[in-house]
């Protein structure tokens, strides 16, 4: 099965600017700044997502700055001592974490 990157990406501000003044869903040990002025939304990986696009905005995980930087650079993430398994587990967390929050605040796309 073979990605359809012709599909129009699905875009809602309403849902990024969501992440603003949230709590950091990562939570990277000795990364994370846990200052909610800092959060924003971090596009997921996805079979569309690549150099210069990103995700749906529907797919990912309320991030503050330090925790944005380590996921965008997997050599840097790699550096820190965690293993790329790491990676798998705080994405599907942070994207947990962040789709319940969206829920409980009545968040819609």
């Amino acid at each position: 099965m073979t990605a359809n990157f012709k599909q129009k990406r699905i875009e809602s501000k309403r849902w990024t600017d969501a992440a603003r003044g949230q709590e950091c869903a990562f939570e990277f040990p000795d990364i994370c700044s846990y200052n909610p002025e800092q959060t924003v939304f971090c596009h997921a990986p996805s079979e569309g997502k690549g150099m210069g696009i990103k995700s749906d905005d529907i797919w990912g995980a309320d991030g503050c700055h330090e925790c944005h930087r380590l996921i965008d650079n997997l050599a840097f993430f790699e550096q820190t001592g965690f293993a790329k398994e790491d990676l798998y587990f705080f994405w599907q967390r942070a994207i947990h974490k962040t789709l319940r929050n969206r829920y409980e605040r009545n968040i819609k796309w």
